[in-house]
C-alpha cells in the first residue's frame, strides 16, 4: 500500500493589530491558535480571558504550546459545539473569535443572536496556485472544506473513498459536489487514521 501525503493549501499570517476585549478566546483550529501565538509578544496579556477551542486536536495544541488547558474543549461537531458552548457562557460575556478569513464560523452564526461575538482575522488560507501533481488514490483524507476543494480540482473525477476530519468537510462534500465521505468519529487525526484501519481491515483490497 503506497501512502502520500500532501499539503494543498497556503497558509498566510494575517497581523492582528489589537485583540478585542472580552471574556473569551475562541479557536476553530490549530491554524488559528499557531497564527495567533505567533504575534502575541505577552502571555500575560489574555490572562483574563477564558480559552475555547472547537476541538480536541485544537485544544490539545493549545495546551501543548502555550502550557495551560483550555477552560472549553468542544468535540469537534458544528451540531454539538454551539449548544455545548453556549452552556459554558454568562449571559454578559463578549467571545473574541480567532478565525481564518473565509471560516464558516459554524459557532458564532449560531449564538451571536444571544451573546456578544467579536471577529479577530489571524491568517488565511488559499488553494495552492503552482501545479499540485497527485496520483489518484483508493482512499482521500481530506481535513477541511478548502482542502476537499483543492482535491477535488486536481483529481477530476475521484471515484475513491472520502475519509473526513468530521461533518464540516462531510456536508460540504455532499452540498458542492454531491459526493458521499466517511466522517471520523473523533475530530482529531487519530479519529481519521482509526478510521483508515477501520475501512481497510474491511477491504482487503485497498491493502
Amino acid at each position: 500500500m503506497l501512502l502520500e501525503a500532501q499539503s494543498l493549501l497556503n497558509f498566510i499570517a494575517v497581523p492582528i493589530v489589537k485583540i478585542p476585549e472580552g471574556d473569551w478566546l475562541f479557536f476553530y483550529s490549530k491554524s488559528g491558535v499557531k497564527h495567533f501565538l505567533a504575534q502575541l509578544k505577552d502571555k500575560t496579556s489574555i490572562s483574563s480571558y477564558k480559552i475555547a477551542c472547537f476541538g480536541p486536536s485544537t485544544g490539545k495544541y493549545w495546551k501543548r504550546n502555550f502550557g495551560q488547558n483550555a477552560h472549553f474543549v468542544g468535540d469537534g461537531k458544528p451540531e454539538h459545539v454551539p449548544t455545548e458552548f453556549k452552556k459554558a457562557l454568562a449571559q454578559s460575556d463578549t467571545v473574541v473569535f480567532i478565525k481564518a478569513k473565509h471560516s464558516k464560523m459554524s459557532v458564532q452564526r449560531v449564538i451571536e443572536s444571544e451573546f456578544n461575538c467579536v471577529d479577530v482575522i489571524a491568517y488565511e488560507n488559499t488553494i495552492r496556485t503552482n501545479a499540485i501533481q497527485i496520483t489518484t488514490p483508493d482512499i482521500a483524507m481530506l481535513t477541511s472544506p478548502l482542502n476537499a476543494d483543492a482535491f477535488i480540482d486536481a483529481v477530476l473525477d475521484y471515484k475513491g473513498l472520502i475519509i473526513t476530519l468530521g461533518s464540516t468537510t462531510s456536508s460540504h462534500l455532499k452540498k458542492q459536489y454531491n459526493m458521499d465521505s466517511i466522517p471520523s468519529e473523533l475530530i482529531t487525526e487519530q479519529g481519521m487514521l482509526d478510521k483508515l484501519v477501520q475501512i481497510l481491515g474491511h477491504n482487503e483490497r485497498l491493502i
